[in-house]
């Protein structure tokens, strides 16, 4: 029987989507963290800019990853989600990583 890895199965549920993405590991190939978005969500991102925050909701995934959400606040005052990162650590560095990831893509439309 194949074992197939969550970085493995994660990139095929990416990849059917056709979601924009980064994934990033170690020297040794254990995942650090991965984001991805879609055109839809980086569409209200840029029509919306006005209040954009951050959620994070905890033990999503067997490696115990918490999921990170960005979510902006459209024009009838509804919360809408606009990009996602799963983290191993939850430090100032992989929040920023994500950050500068959707910035990057918000500001390649």
């Amino acid at each position: 029987m194949c074992s197939v890895t969550p970085e493995a199965e994660l990139l095929d549920v990416i990849r059917r989507n056709n979601l924009t993405h980064n994934l990033y590991t170690d020297t040794v190939g254990h995942l650090l963290y991965t984001s991805w978005t879609c055109s839809s969500q980086l569409s209200l991102l840029n029509t919306f800019p006005g209040v954009i925050m951050t959620d994070g909701t905890y033990k999503v995934n067997q490696l115990i990853m918490p999921l990170y959400t960005l979510v902006i606040v459209d024009s009838e005052g509804h919360s809408q989600p606009v990009a996602h990162a799963l983290l191993a650590k939850e430090d100032q560095q992989h929040i920023e990583f994500f950050l500068e990831d959707v910035l990057q893509w918000s500001n390649a439309l």
